[in-house]
Formats: C-alpha cells, structure tokens, sequence
C-alpha cells in the first residue's frame, strides 16, 4: 500500500504503468522460478509422467434426451415454449410499445 500511496494512488499507479510493470516483473519472476525449479508445479516440473491417462467421455443417457424432446414438442403444440419460459411477457410488453 505504500508503495501504491508513493505514486499518487492507484490511479496514478495505473496512468503511470507502474501496475502493469510490476505485474509483468511478477509473471516473469514465477515463470523463471517454475523453469529452474525453484518453484514446484505439480505435473509441470515435478512429478510429471509421459503416460497420458486415457479420458472418460460422458455418455447421455438416449432415452432422457427423447424424453426432452418429446416434451418440447408437447409444449410447442400448446402454445408454449420451454425455452423461453417468459416469451408470453416479453410479447405482451413489445406490443404495449408499439
């Protein structure tokens, strides 16, 4: 906060680029300490392994998506939409502008 205070506050840490200068010097000094191991990010630069774990894809269920559907198309016969549950507000006010 002193640091801050010294510059005029901080807005004018910012209109200086005083912010941005220590913010770039902050990034710089965590990528070096990452690249020479001062610094340990786990499967970065420690404890990394060359196997790549095979991934789970997420399979929906065919039957709940048909149940989706089918209601869908229950409430469009009628007049409604799901999709927008609001639809009947946002048409009543566009035609009170009108």
């Amino acid at each position: 906060m002193k640091l801050i205070d010294e510059r005029g506050g901080m807005v004018g840490a910012i209109e200086s680029g005083w912010v941005v200068h220590e913010i770039a010097e902050s990034a710089y000094r965590f990528q070096r300490d990452v690249e020479q191991g001062d610094r340990v990010v786990v499967g970065l630069n420690r404890f990394t392994t060359d196997e790549i774990p095979p991934i789970e894809l997420h399979r929906p269920d065919p039957s709940v998506a048909k149940g989706v559907i089918t209601e869908v198309e229950i409430s469009e016969k009628n007049g409604l939409s799901q999709a927008s549950p609001n639809s009947g507000q946002r048409k009543s006010c566009g035609q009170r502008r009108r």
